[in-house]
């Protein structure tokens, strides 16, 4: 005989019972896996280089790159986030943002002042995802720095 009212066969209940236990334990499991990993991109990391002041550039990215879903979802609080464009200023990496809901307004510093020995891991995360864009926009800057300072020096000579 079944009992569908309450879900259970034979009147036992335990098929239902063992499910419900079975999803318990395996929502407990995740819980652990998910205060680790919260833990772990809030971790302390070493500033991994020191802009010059000087060091003033910008690119917006053709092909924004996205973030992992626990990155997003755990600082943006958006299911979906990607960066659209960098800023490098005043010591300051500033990320732009678009979102799931077409929001790009979204932004978030990271700051590297030479007084600044550590930032999180999800900050190194995130100019680890860009590294790749910013080396050959930091290189012109340089060779433009390198031929102004060139120039500069045909003034003393």
């Amino acid at each position: 005989m079944q009992n569908t009212q309450n879900g259970q066969e034979n009147g036992t209940g335990t098929g239902i019972n063992q499910k419900i236990r079975e999803l318990g334990e395996t929502v407990k499991a995740f819980n652990y896996t998910a205060t680790s990993l919260s833990d772990m991109l809030r971790s302390a990391v070493p500033a991994p280089f020191h802009p010059d002041p000087v060091l003033t550039v910008a690119i917006t990215l053709e092909d924004p790159i996205p973030l992992d879903t626990p990155v997003s979802v755990e600082f943006f609080d958006k299911l979906f986030v990607e960066i659209s464009a960098i800023k490098i200023e005043r010591q300051t990496v500033v990320f732009y943002f678009n979102t799931e809901d077409g929001e790009d307004s979204l932004q978030y510093q990271v700051m590297l002042y030479d007084s600044i020995q550590t930032i999180e891991l999800w900050e190194r995360y995130l100019l680890e995802l860009v590294a790749d864009s910013l080396i050959p926009v930091i290189n012109k800057a340089r060779e433009s720095a390198e031929r102004f300072l060139q120039v500069l020096q045909n003034f003393k000579d």
